[in-house]
C-alpha cells in the first residue's frame, strides 16, 4: 500500500539541507530563558541589554523568557514545508556559558 511519501521514506536517498552564516541578533540570549552575563567587550556597546533596547527601538518589544526555539519561530514553517532528513545550518553565533572572550582580538562586526 503506498501512503504519502515523507522524506525518509526515499530507497537509499536522502536529502540534506545545507545552510551557511547564520548569526542571531546579539541580544538574543538576553530574551531566553537563562540569559547570560550581559557584560560584552566591543568598541560600540559593553552590555548587550543595550542591544535589546536598539531592537525594541526599531521594531517592537521582545517578549521575555523565551524558550530557546524562538530564535527559529520565523523559518520553521519554511522548513516544514520542505522536509529533508538532515539539515545542517553554520550558526556564525558561539554557545557558551562561559564569560571568557578573546582579549585583544578586534571586532569584525563593527
Amino acid at each position: 500500500m503506498k501512503g504519502k511519501q515523507t522524506a525518509g521514506d526515499r530507497n537509499s536517498d536522502i536529502s540534506i539541507f545545507f545552510c551557511g552564516d547564520v548569526m542571531t541578533g546579539r541580544d538574543i540570549d538576553q530574551v531566553l530563558s537563562h540569559p547570560s552575563n550581559p557584560i560584552i567587550h566591543e568598541p560600540y556597546l559593553r552590555n548587550a541589554q543595550a542591544y535589546v533596547r536598539l531592537v525594541e527601538r526599531a521594531n517592537s518589544p521582545l517578549p521575555e523568557a523565551v524558550d530557546f526555539s524562538y530564535p527559529w519561530d520565523e523559518i520553521r514553517e519554511e522548513f516544514d514545508r520542505h522536509p529533508v532528513d538532515l539539515r545542517i545550518v553554520n550558526l556564525e553565533t558561539s554557545v557558551t556559558s562561559s564569560d571568557d572572550y578573546w582579549r585583544g582580538k578586534e571586532s569584525t562586526t563593527a
